[in-house]
């Protein structure tokens, strides 16, 4: 800029050394993120369909694959400590980035419990929903506990009882009363979207990480029954 000042751009990067993670080591992952979005912040929660297009004479077809659709997660976390922010980035990495899947807690709080036994909950019926909709698509319920634990639990069945509230019964046995409940919503076994993630660091201590999933299908299906364990950090 004169002939005192100028500027350098440089690029980095990080040379794998014999401590450095295997990225061929997928298996699956027992780590549960439960994150709080900053909602001032875009939250967006969206359907994608795997398939196939096709030229058909001067259109195309669509070919839908699979028996579901999947839900894509995608909100910003504000953290005010380092130790925080590096919580999220060291699960980032023990997941060696979109590898290998781990458990979500949806950003949003489907249900309101009003009572629970060992294997189901209570819930006040949604606005909107269909008893339908939710009985084919729900699978999982992430069940948030006051002192700061979850339990994930597979949804067997919604029937409706008295009034408008559905009973969600699951085949995991509680021990949850209802006033220890902090929320009961949708948990989704997901991978995270791309192998990269983004800090932004207001001050030294302060940083906002967006981050971006995709739900995942039955993998167990294609084969790998081992537990991986080096998703370690857990988040609340």
């Amino acid at each position: 800029f004169t002939d005192g000042t100028f500027e350098v751009k440089a690029t980095f990067e990080e040379d794998l050394g014999p401590l450095s993670l295997d990225p061929t080591n997928a298996q699956e992952a027992d780590q549960v993120f439960v994150l709080d979005p900053d909602w001032a912040e875009a939250v967006e929660i969206g359907v994608v369909r795997s398939g196939v297009k096709t030229a058909s004479g001067r259109g195309e077809q669509v070919s839908t694959q699979g028996v579901a659709p999947s839900l894509t997660f995608s909100f910003t976390v504000t953290e005010f400590t380092r130790d925080q922010v590096y919580s999220i980035l060291e699960v980032f990495d023990g997941c060696r980035g979109a590898l290998v899947p781990l458990w979500l807690v949806s950003p949003l709080v489907v249900f309101e419990p009003v009572a629970i036994a060992a294997n189901h909950v209570d819930v006040e019926v949604p606005a909107g929903a269909t008893l339908g909709d939710v009985d084919d698509y729900v699978r999982y319920l992430g069940i948030r506990l006051e002192d700061g634990s979850v339990e994930i639990v597979t949804v067997t069945g919604i029937t409706l009882q008295a009034g408008p509230v559905w009973r969600i019964a699951f085949s995991e046995a509680t021990a949850a009363t209802l006033d220890e409940i902090l929320s009961v919503t949708t948990a989704h076994h997901v991978r995270f979207q791309e192998d990269d993630l983004e800090e932004e660091w207001v001050t030294d201590e302060a940083a906002q990480v967006t981050l971006s999933f995709v739900e995942v299908q039955d993998e167990a299906t294609y084969g790998g029954a081992a537990t991986f364990t080096d998703c370690t950090a857990a988040v609340a």
